[in-house]
């Protein structure tokens, strides 16, 4: 049953590898030794005051920017986060596979709970390499590098992101088995937790831009955060956050798959 949740599971892979590599190529050809600070507000919609107190370069925040944030948060937690989770019980239902699935001498919990370490473990693969590339990129610029722990605290609470998008896009297919619906929604759930609260209001234009709802009700500042990546904050709360949004939604799909009828 893995070695088929694993081939299952290579396009949404490859989705994540060609994000990455578009990542890759937009930081290569820029020259992070001599990056403006206004530079990193044009390209990134993030908060950079960490940049402002002095706990972290321009370089090295421009290569958290692209590996950490914005558009890596979009696609790789959200569209890549979408189409692992609805592939999990969705597509076993529009195949009419589902039936084999939950005639297989095993429980329906331990069925789920196989398909959806799968599809974890790919994407902490994906979350760590763009981890890896960031290390890398720095380096071959000759920028300094992040501390190991907020390097290592980053790649987890990305994959936690990534783990709330398959919880919230499982729930999804459970409720409508369709798994295009519940790609769709799943992402566009994540899309307005994360964008609706960071709606600029004013001084959109500053290191440290003010907030519509403030930071605190957007997950992606628990999912992405220069200051805990520098190691100027400490990551405790955005750890408890992270994992209760990727637990509550994957808890709720186990326990509504194991009572559903099919």
């Amino acid at each position: 049953m893995i070695v088929k949740e694993v081939r299952a599971d290579r396009w949404a892979v490859l989705v994540g590898l060609s994000v990455l590599l578009l990542r890759l190529f937009s930081v290569v050809t820029v020259d992070l030794k001599t990056l403006a600070q206004g530079t990193l507000t044009d390209t990134f919609d993030a908060d950079f005051s960490a940049v402002t107190a002095g706990h972290i370069a321009t370089g090295p925040a421009f290569v958290w920017g692209t590996f950490f944030g914005d558009v890596t948060l979009y696609l790789l937690v959200g569209v890549v986060g979408a189409i692992l989770g609805a592939g999990l019980i969705a597509n076993e239902i529009d195949s009419g596979s589902i039936f084999v699935l939950l005639s297989r001498p095993i429980s329906r919990t331990q069925a789920l709970l196989t398909k959806y370490g799968v599809a974890a473990g790919w994407s902490f693969a994906l979350c760590a390499l763009s981890g890896g590339l960031a290390v890398l990129v720095g380096a071959w610029q000759g920028v300094s590098a992040p501390p190991f722990r907020g390097l290592v605290i980053s790649i987890v609470l990305l994959w936690l992101g990534m783990l709330f998008v398959m919880g919230m896009t499982l729930l999804y297919s459970l409720l409508v088995p369709q798994s295009l619906v519940a790609g769709v929604l799943g992402f566009f759930t994540t899309y307005i937790l994360i964008l609706v609260p960071v709606i600029h209001t004013n001084n959109s234009g500053a290191l440290h831009p003010k907030y519509l709802l403030g930071t605190d009700w957007s997950l992606v500042s628990y999912w992405s955060n220069l200051g805990i990546y520098s190691g100027a904050t400490s990551p405790l709360k955005a750890l408890i956050v992270a994992v209760l949004a990727a637990a509550i939604p994957a808890m709720g799909a186990l326990v509504l798959f194991v009572r559903k009828s099919f």
